[in-house]
């Protein structure tokens, strides 16, 4: 199995999102983080929809029913009840480990936090398995067809991710960071440089910090189809050539 194929990327780190990876396999996987931009692309998306998905979904409760299951599960069957025959007899005493974990579980805290982690699981399987119900588009075995970059300054750190659906006309933009590198009186914008050496066009603005969306003039599939670089640019205003560089990455498809 080809591991950086996008694919497969895709559905490791739906798997790594969603807890179901084993330990070896999320150790392998973490390492893909960092040597594939495009992996981290895909584990930001998977986030984001089991983020969604988790607050669209009412906190459960849980029962005195369950907390006794959960009490026999960890503690086996209860401890027989003392002989009250004679007065001397006294009841048995519990283990010391027992008996700090019966008062951990006696304590509230645990009631919210276990309500949360079903309600997570159960965003998880009603995602995967319906996910329409909750809103989303239909399951896929992959991302969508889409062109990606993930953009990095001179020392490697990361700084920018950029991302357009293969036919459609917006520019995905999530700064990691602020650029801090960007000279007063410039500013920051996004440039494509295409395979065949041809110069480089305008994509947009960059925001200040966070996220942000840029109209296209044309679908991704035409303006993005020979580019292999993307670049970002402190530029004076109306500048017409970009100036010095800030980020660079490459411009990769994700299909």
């Amino acid at each position: 199995m080809n591991r950086k194929a996008p694919a497969v990327l895709d559905a490791l780190a739906q798997d790594y999102a969603s807890g179901l990876l084993t330990a070896r396999a999320r150790r392998r996987f973490e390492r893909l983080l960092r040597e594939q931009p495009v992996a981290a692309l895909a584990l930001a998306a998977w986030q984001a929809r089991l983020a969604q998905m988790n607050n669209s979904l009412p906190r459960l409760t849980v029962s005195p029913w369950l907390r006794e299951r959960l009490e026999r599960r960890l503690f086996g069957a209860p401890l027989p009840l003392p002989d009250t025959s004679t007065a001397a007899s006294t009841p048995p005493a519990a283990p010391p480990h027992r008996a700090r974990w019966r008062a951990w579980l006696a304590g509230p805290w645990w009631r919210p936090a276990t309500g949360m982690a079903l309600g997570g699981a159960l965003a998880v399987t009603v995602m995967l398995l319906q996910p329409a119900l909750a809103g989303l588009e239909p399951a896929r075995d992959s991302l969508p067809a889409s062109y990606v970059g993930v953009l990095a300054d001179a020392q490697g750190q990361g700084g920018l991710i950029v991302s357009s659906r293969r036919h459609g006309r917006v520019v995905h933009l999530k700064l990691l960071r602020p650029l801090s590198a960007l000279p007063p009186q410039r500013l920051a914008r996004l440039w494509a440089y295409p395979a065949d050496g041809a110069a480089p066009f305008l994509v947009g603005i960059l925001p200040a910090a966070g996220k942000a969306e840029l109209q296209l003039g044309a679908t991704s599939e035409q303006l993005f189809a020979q580019v292999t670089r993307l670049a970002v640019h402190a530029d004076a205003p109306g500048a017409a050539a970009p100036g010095a560089l800030l980020l660079s990455g490459p411009c990769a498809k994700l299909w």
